[in-house]
């Protein structure tokens, strides 16, 4: 299995590494925390990947309650290794995709305007298999606009997603186009291969309806929301029925978990 492992690291090495010439240093690890909070839904830690050697130049603590590793010791093999041995393949794919879509899709000055987002599942040093959320963005580029640092945020997902998704997301952080659930099936990216599921929250919830799957989110019950919106406790219940009905979901839990992979909650 260390071998399919090693096949990720060299396609990073080789579509990555080899073509960022120069290493150079991240210099805005003081933001860190307030931008990787904007992508945390839940038990969470991240860090920033220098493509030129795959090092990681930071890692929040967080990586101790996850993994079970502490910050000193984390590197991207270790990271890689939680993954089960039946994720790797998924994964390899993933990554195609989204090396297509930086390098052969978006324009090259919307190359950090993005963040792509996939699922897949690990174990824990608790030996617990967990559903996990990956999202990541690039922070930037060299002179030739190949990503240089990257930060990905991985967050547990398990309460929520309990099955890793074959697809990936790519959200912009700019108001441009989005391009939801791309399938990985190909290989390539493709914005036509979307997977055939109820469409994206926000092109089919009102803006009302968004404002009650937000505050869902944050755990409030119906006459908390209803005080906040100044509707009823029913008003606000009966939104929620319509909303779990326009996007096919069974509950809310399903509903959280569409609106974190999708990038509606953050």
């Amino acid at each position: 299995m260390k071998s399919n492992f090693n096949e990720i690291l060299e396609f990073w090495r080789t579509e990555y590494s080899s073509k960022v010439k120069i290493y150079e240093n991240y210099k805005s690890k003081n933001q860190l925390q307030l931008f990787a909070n904007i992508f945390s839904p839940g038990n969470t830690y991240f860090y920033v990947i220098n493509a030129h050697n795959l090092e990681i130049e930071f890692v929040s603590e967080g990586v101790q309650d996850v993994l079970g590793i502490s910050a000193e010791d984390i590197d991207i093999e270790k990271i890689l290794s939680t993954a089960l041995p039946e994720e790797i393949e998924s994964l390899k794919k993933k990554e195609l995709i989204i090396k297509d879509f930086f390098f052969n899709f978006v324009d090259k000055d919307k190359i950090t305007d993005y963040k792509a987002v996939y699922t897949y599942k690990m174990t824990n040093f608790k030996n617990e298999c967990c559903t996990m959320l990956h999202q990541l963005t690039v922070t930037s580029v060299t002179e030739n606009h190949i990503p240089m640092h990257v930060l990905s945020v991985h967050s547990k997902i398990e309460h929520i997603q309990k099955q890793s998704l074959p697809y990936v997301s790519f959200i912009s952080l700019t108001g441009g186009p989005s391009y939801y659930n791309v399938s990985i099936e190909h290989e390539v990216f493709n914005p036509k291969r979307i997977k055939d599921t109820p469409t994206n929250l926000l092109s089919i919830l009102t803006k009302r309806e968004i404002e009650i799957v937000k505050q869902i989110s944050n755990g409030l019950n119906a006459n908390e929301i209803g005080n906040m919106l100044s509707i009823s406790p029913h008003t606000v219940r009966t939104h929620k029925k319509n909303i779990l009905c326009k996007t096919g979901v069974k509950n809310t839990a399903e509903l959280m978990a569409k609106g974190y992979i999708e990038g509606l909650l953050t």
